[in-house]
């Protein structure tokens, strides 16, 4: 019986069952990566077999098709692009594998009744989001059910938009202080949207230029941790005093036309995260000597975002 309850409260209300659980992944560490669980979730073949020749009514007369094609149908292992069924099971399947891996933490033994229970909601959820009668976020309906998800379990990118605080709580340690736009870089190359403010400028956070006699190298990895990384260890040279200048190795990133295969799109290679480099050195250094200011807050915000918008690496994975 308490089974059964803990499931009624998150299969039969779906706002719930969306919301709190990406919400409760997202609040885990970005980089997360559980153990497989055992269980696999799949809608019934006989029923899918109804939805894949059935007309899809996307309205705004044929702007809502465009739409769905150039942005949410995936490219598949065969080269072709989802079609409306097939996005639609992805969604719900990935769904649902959440809600099993939530049930093994648990310890909830998942019997044939559970199944068949599960079965059904995913049918209802599978039909609603079909006919359009419930959609999850953008975010949603191209990451979930992907590798994103099911073997990397990176839940941030299931999330449409973030908010961070410049403001750091304590001005002495030197990773509070550039934490916030380590964070936006890491969301916006997920596809998230991320807010902030300009708080730190209150703080008296003052701009060193790095020790021109002393170099260190960092040999950037090809993923997105390494991209972030190189920003994390480029701010930092610049808010401790005397510190070495950063230099940096791009050998390792793959080349421009390369394709992105866990989210998709085409590398532009290193050239956005270097003109990236630059501009951070060019405007800290500019402002050397100077207290960090509302400007140069928002200017450091920006450079990420052109990159990462530049650069078509907010699919790189």
């Amino acid at each position: 019986m308490k089974t059964i309850n803990y499931l009624q409260k998150i299969t039969f209300n779906r706002k719930y069952f969306y919301n709190t659980m990406i919400t409760k992944e997202f609040s885990k560490n970005i980089y997360t990566n559980t153990e497989r669980t055992q269980n696999k979730f799949e809608l019934d073949k006989e029923f899918l077999k109804v939805y894949e020749n059935k007309t899809v009514n996307f309205g705004f007369n044929g702007l809502g098709e465009l739409v769905y094609r150039r942005t949410y149908s995936r490219v598949k292992d065969n080269g072709f692009n989802e079609q409306w069924w097939e996005t639609v099971k992805r969604v719900t399947e990935g769904a649902f594998n959440l809600l099993y891996r939530h049930l093994n933490h648990d310890c909830i033994k998942i019997t044939k009744d559970i199944e068949n229970q599960i079965q059904c909601e995913s049918k209802l959820m599978y039909e609603k989001i079909f006919t359009f009668k419930f959609l999850p976020p953008g975010r949603g309906l191209w990451s979930m059910g992907t590798n994103i998800t099911e073997n990397k379990r990176i839940y941030a990118a299931l999330n449409n938009c973030a908010f961070v605080s410049t403001l750091p709580q304590n001005k002495n340690n030197i990773d509070d202080i550039i934490k916030p736009y380590i964070f936006l870089m890491d969301c916006a190359m997920l596809g998230v949207g991320v807010g902030f403010d300009t708080k730190a400028s209150t703080m008296g956070i003052k701009i060193f230029c790095p020790n021109s006699h002393e170099r260190n190298t960092y040999v950037i990895p090809d993923s997105r941790e390494g991209w972030v990384e190189s920003v994390g260890k480029l701010l930092k040279s610049y808010f401790i005093q005397n510190s070495a200048t950063v230099l940096f190795d791009y050998s390792l990133i793959r080349p421009a036309g390369s394709q992105l295969k866990t989210f998709g799109g085409i590398s532009a290679g290193f050239k956005p995260l270097k003109e990236l480099h630059d501009n951070l050195s060019y405007l800290l250094s500019k402002n050397s000597g100077l207290e960090l200011d509302s400007r140069i807050i928002v200017d450091i915000m920006n450079f990420i975002g052109k990159s990462v918008i530049a650069g078509n690496i907010s699919i790189l994975i």
